[in-house]
């Protein structure tokens, strides 16, 4: 997991050839050259990226938690605050099993770490 600031953005960029792409592609959204809407699905190169706005946040106890194994979520706010709730699997209660062509299983549990995002 890597929690930093927008202007560190290039220390990470080389962490994989896509890795690099997305690098590029936030530092486009942050200096507003992208304009985000509500909700959008972005194909570009080999990413794909999901833009969304004021999205409703649960709490974490009874939270619904995911798991991937091919990619990465990238959570990168363009202005507020919100928590990340992150919990381990093996600690949680599966609930759908891992779909490989979406890339995405589904958990259940109130055993998590809130990490605020700012």
């Amino acid at each position: 997991m890597i929690r930093d600031n927008i202007k560190n953005i290039d220390t990470y960029k080389d962490i994989s050839p896509l890795f690099r792409e997305a690098t590029e592609i936030m530092k486009k959204i942050w200096a507003g050259d992208k304009a985000p809407c509500d909700t959008v699905v972005v194909q570009e190169g080999r990413l794909t990226y999901r833009i969304l706005l004021n999205e409703n946040r649960k709490n974490p106890v009874g939270a619904r938690f995911e798991a991937h194994r091919r990619f990465i979520d990238v959570h990168f706010l363009l202005e507020g605050s919100e928590a990340a709730h992150i919990s381990d699997p093996k600690d949680l209660t599966e609930t759908v099993p891992y779909i490989e062509e979406r890339d995405i299983a589904f958990y259940e549990g109130d055993k998590a770490l809130t990490m605020p995002l700012v």
